[in-house]
């Protein structure tokens, strides 16, 4: 009562009591060794749990009890990386270098995709689909004269468990990599690398319950669509099909690296430029219907990009500009 007009004019329907649980943990190990003179061995271990469960979410966002849901998702990941750096020569007040490294990680991802129906969801489904077939008076709750259906039975929808999903990926990378910056005189420097990636994939969806509507199948077979037994309901009708459960996997392997050239003017004027090569890997598609769309897999993305800048400090160090060209 004592909101101001704007906060009193919004409105919120929720016909549940949502929840959502999050849970994030890890651990970071980082190790270095001085083997001999500037020859440093560098190790990086990573953990990492993280866990996000949406309880009784109210997925429609209107006053009708329609929609509920129901998704966990958990990711497991864990890398190890190994640098050695290797000095090559000691030019002025710059030391040239090589960083060769190895680098390993595992992911594991799972989730759930549980949706339920409301008391409303049959009955609003209905009126839709007969509006969409010229139907006028099917508002049911209000008046069903020429609904298609029939109204308050379950005939398209159950009321209760509607479908569940269950989605899981399994990915490992593995690449080895090489660095170095170069002095090729005073002023201009050289810097490049180079890293090898292979990285394998393995997941899907398994669909284990859609619910079954005798009536869909009926009228799905009357249209043309044998009757196998696939379990149909409501959502056939409006183009949302029941997919089989699948499972894919993709591997990619890429090169990559840069070639970068850096000329200092003196210590406050700097420009350099280069050429990048870029690697994504590809992977699963965690779509429930991606076997119906022929789309359980995507490619990888290899892109390449030329940079150019400027880098300055003027003023007695109390400004400066930098300008890059991507």
């Amino acid at each position: 009562r004592d909101a101001p007009a704007a906060e009193r004019d919004r409105s919120a329907s929720l016909n549940t009591t949502p929840g959502e649980l999050v849970e994030d943990g890890g651990l970071s190990v980082r190790l270095e060794w001085n083997l001999r003179d500037d020859i440093t061995l560098t190790s990086l271990t990573s953990l990492r749990d993280w866990e996000n469960t949406q309880i009784d979410a109210d997925a429609d966002f209107v006053p009708a009890d329609l929609f509920i849901l129901n998704e966990p998702a958990d990711i497991e990941n864990f890398s190890q990386e190994l640098n050695l750096l290797l000095p090559l020569r000691r030019r002025g007040n710059t030391t040239d270098d090589i960083l060769l490294g190895f680098y390993y990680a595992n992911e594991d991802y799972g989730s759930q995709f549980g949706v339920e129906t409301g008391h409303d969801a049959d009955n609003y489904l209905n009126a839709l689909i007969s509006s969409l077939r010229g139907a006028t008076a099917c508002l049911p709750g209000v008046v069903a004269v020429d609904c298609l259906f029939p109204v308050g039975i379950g005939a398209l929808l159950a009321d209760g468990q509607l479908s569940r999903t269950i989605f899981e990926q399994e990915s490992e990378s593995i690449a080895a990599y090489a660095h170095a910056r170069i002095s090729l005189t005073e002023k201009l420097g050289l810097v490049t690398g180079l890293r090898y990636t292979i990285e394998d994939k393995e997941g899907g969806a398994d669909n284990p319950y859609w619910y079954d509507s005798p009536i869909v199948r009926q009228i799905l077979a009357m249209g043309g669509v044998p009757d196998d037994g696939t379990p149909r309901n409501g959502f056939d009708l409006i183009g949302t099909f029941y997919s089989p459960s699948f499972h894919a996997g993709t591997r990619d392997d890429d090169t990559t690296g840069l070639l970068s050239l850096q000329y200092d003017f003196n210590d406050s004027l700097m420009i350099y430029g280069g050429f990048h090569r870029g690697y994504k890997a590809g992977g699963v598609n965690l779509f429930r219907e991606a076997v119906v769309t022929n789309t359980t897999t995507y490619e990888p993305e290899e892109p390449n990009s030329v940079k150019a800048g400027i880098k300055a400090d003027y003023l007695g160090g109390r400004a400066r500009t930098n300008v890059a060209i991507f």
